[in-house]
């Protein structure tokens, strides 16, 4: 039986494939696996907690703002926080756009998926876009509108802010 399950296992190997290719092949599969059943625990654990946005929505939601994407996200195995890697290698020296965003995208999306019964939250949005340029103030700007005042999952937003060119977009 077992020598038969053996050989039959490696009959599936096509001739001539390299062992350390399939090796690493297998790997990256079952990394890409651990990562995706990480966050469906995390996932799982936090239902009655504060629960997290998944590393796949962090990533897509700031490539959205920033409008590039060389970060990503890779939910820890603690399954409360997250590994933020540029090109595949840890990220060092965030700027304030990219550390502004990130906190941005984790408070709405927790926001939206807080159980608050049949009312809606109120927000609180306290100057977003201080001390960032011209085109991560734009991205966050943009973000928040579409996803708090396009939506119907929040009652009423509060923005504050001392920059009149955020001011000027939001006066309606």
């Amino acid at each position: 039986g077992r020598a038969r399950r053996d050989r039959g296992a490696h009959s599936r190997v096509r001739p001539g494939t390299n062992p350390k290719t399939l090796e690493a092949k297998v790997k990256v599969e079952l990394e890409a696996a651990l990562v995706k059943d990480r966050e469906e625990v995390a996932a799982l654990e936090n239902v009655e907690g504060d629960p997290l946005p998944s590393a796949e929505v962090m990533a897509r939601e700031l490539t959205r703002i920033l409008g590039r994407s060389e970060l990503s996200f890779e939910l820890l195995p603690d399954g409360k926080h997250y590994r933020v890697t540029r090109h595949g290698r840890p990220a060092r020296d965030l700027s304030t756009g990219e550390r502004t965003a990130i906190t941005l995208i984790h408070f709405l999306e927790s926001v939206k998926r807080a159980d608050t019964g049949q009312a809606k939250p109120i927000v609180v949005i306290d100057d977003p876009v201080s001390s960032l340029d011209g085109g991560s103030a734009m991205g966050i700007s943009t973000y928040i509108w579409s996803e708090v005042v396009s939506k119907s999952h929040i009652e009423q937003v509060f923005l504050l802010t001392h920059n009149f060119e955020l001011f000027r977009q939001w006066d309606i």
